[in-house]
């Protein structure tokens, strides 16, 4: 049973009082309810505090799973670029219609789009926080490099696929390495190639040694861009939900940053700061996947880097799962790779926040401490002096969220095991290293 205390009316009312507005007239009832939205989310964000349990079955000879695709409601995507456009024609006092600009001519349409797209993609290489599985083929032997996909911006994980369909994990290593320990490696073939490049190749590509024998392909787990935006058809951020929030500040940052009428130093200040928070918070985040059972049986969860080391050919003999493999906040595997099964598969989650629910799904106090951070968003319309008297709001909810956190680790005994075991593969295969090392 949820959460009956407040309805989504009363909260917006509410919001309206805190606002000083209580006819809705200078924030409407939408944009108020927009602004909740945006308070739950990023309590979400901060402290994992909604978790589901979510089922489905496995598909016979399928080696990876994404948690956005088989539990959509949960995990899915679902946040357009005109749901950020029009959060941002909110904060720029710009009449809220995304497809369509009708506002002054400080910014246009394509302004704002331009602003999403350049930083949620910046969020993504920064974060790795979607994780991409697809199969590519490789150049004929005896070639060593292939071409990527354009979309690419790391390599998670590198397979070789015989012709057979058996599959060899690649271990990444660099040139000096090949060069060292297989001298002459790129004219002494064998099959199938031990490790992967991308240390001397050109942006894009991918090298294997030894040179391969045969044809074959390369199963891939990336960290790839988003599509292209188009507010007029609709697309999706291709960010998780409860993040979309640091690409809105991350693109007014940008905005505020202009140069002519548009310029407001201050404001690109306190967005940019919002956006460096947000991108921490986002690098320090837990899997969405918390535990999960197989036909009623519960299963460990370790890392796809963990049972490629340890348990080498998981994916070449399907059976009855043993193990549940996290490859990345999204992607999972089972282990070994299930046979005809299907196999009942059930998932305790982070879930997306539950928005837009009547009655709001939060307890009173926490949502006193969400209105609170919404009257502070609400308010970066204004601006100045006014903007930043609510500072304390914003300073007050991240307080409650560290209370939320805190009394939810001393509530979990393994919370170590519960929460990391399931991060594993990004601790094993570090994305960014500190430069000065």
């Amino acid at each position: 049973m949820g959460y009956t205390a407040v309805s989504l009316a009363a909260a917006k009312t509410a919001l309206a009082g805190r606002l000083n507005d209580p006819t809705m007239a200078f924030w409407t009832s939408a944009e108020l309810g927009r602004l909740i939205t945006d308070g739950l989310r990023t309590y979400q964000a901060c402290t994992g505090f909604w978790r589901e349990r979510v089922a489905f079955a496995s598909a016979a000879s399928t080696p990876f799973y994404d948690l956005a695709t088989e539990a959509p409601d949960a995990c899915g995507y679902h946040v357009l670029d005109r749901d950020v456009i029009v959060d941002i024609e909110d904060a720029l006092q710009e009449p809220a219609t995304p497809t369509a600009w009708t506002g002054s001519e400080q910014f246009t349409l394509a302004d704002l789009t331009a602003a999403i797209e350049r930083r949620r993609n910046q969020f993504l290489v920064e974060t790795g926080m979607v994780v991409t599985s697809r199969v590519v083929d490789a150049v004929l032997p005896p070639a060593t490099r292939t071409v990527l996909p354009g979309t690419v911006i790391d390599l998670r994980r590198v397979a070789w696929l015989n012709g057979d369909g058996t599959e060899n994990i690649l271990m990444r290593e660099d040139e000096w390495a090949f060069a060292l320990f297989k001298s002459r490696w790129a004219n002494q073939a064998e099959q199938p190639p031990q490790a992967f490049s991308v240390s001397v190749v050109p942006p894009l590509m991918v090298q294997v040694a030894p040179a391969p024998l045969n044809t074959g392909r390369l199963r891939l787990l990336t960290v790839e861009n988003g599509a292209t935006l188009n507010p007029v058809a609709g697309v999706l951020l291709g960010v998780p939900d409860d993040w979309a929030w640091v690409v809105k500040f991350g693109a007014l940052a940008d905005l505020f940053a202009e140069d002519g009428i548009a310029a407001d130093p201050a404001r690109a200040t306190y967005c940019q700061q919002r956006w460096t928070d947000g991108i921490a918070l986002a690098k320090a985040s837990t899997s969405l996947l918390l535990a999960g059972t197989i036909n009623g049986q519960e299963l460990p969860i370790m890392s796809v880097q963990d049972a490629d080391r340890y348990s080498v050919g998981w994916l070449n003999v399907p059976g009855v799962p043993g193990q549940i493999l996290v490859g990345g906040r999204n992607i999972f595997a089972l282990a070994p790779m299930a046979d005809a099964g299907p196999y009942g598969l059930t998932f305790d989650v982070l879930q997306n926040a539950p928005v837009n629910q009547d009655p709001v799904q939060v307890a009173p106090e926490a949502l006193d401490a969400i209105l609170g951070y919404a009257q502070h968003v609400g308010m970066l319309k204004l601006g100045g002096a006014e903007f930043a008297a609510t500072s304390p709001l914003l300073d007050g909810f991240m307080n409650f969220c560290g209370v939320t956190l805190s009394r939810k680790r001393a509530s979990e005994p393994n919370r170590d095991m519960l929460e990391t075991s399931a991060d594993r593969d990004a601790a094993t295969q570090p994305r960014l290293q500190d430069v000065a090392s």
